[in-house]
């Protein structure tokens, strides 16, 4: 009998990418800052490549507001409860 995977609810924190639309001068945008972003969901899944987290769980097993995050954009995984089946 195969032993399921506790699933946990971490805090991510990761910067965006970002994007802007008009004129403006080449200063303004090198002035422009990186979006650091924090999201708090359950950890579905990881790799080298990516992390991905939903923000609704069901007692049925389906997930809801799926997010997934490039590893590279990751800067911290905080883990905030012991986890579910």
């Amino acid at each position: 009998m195969q032993r399921k995977k506790k699933i946990r609810l971490v805090h991510v924190t990761w910067v965006d990418s970002s994007s802007s639309r008009g004129w403006r001068s080449l200063e303004d945008f090198k002035q422009e800052e990186m979006l650091v972003c924090e999201s708090i969901g359950w950890l579905l899944d990881r790799n080298r490549e990516r992390i991905l987290i939903a923000g609704t769980r069901c007692d049925n097993d389906d997930w809801a507001e799926r997010h997934t995050i490039p590893m590279a954009c990751v800067k911290k995984i905080r883990r905030l409860q012991r986890g579910v089946k």
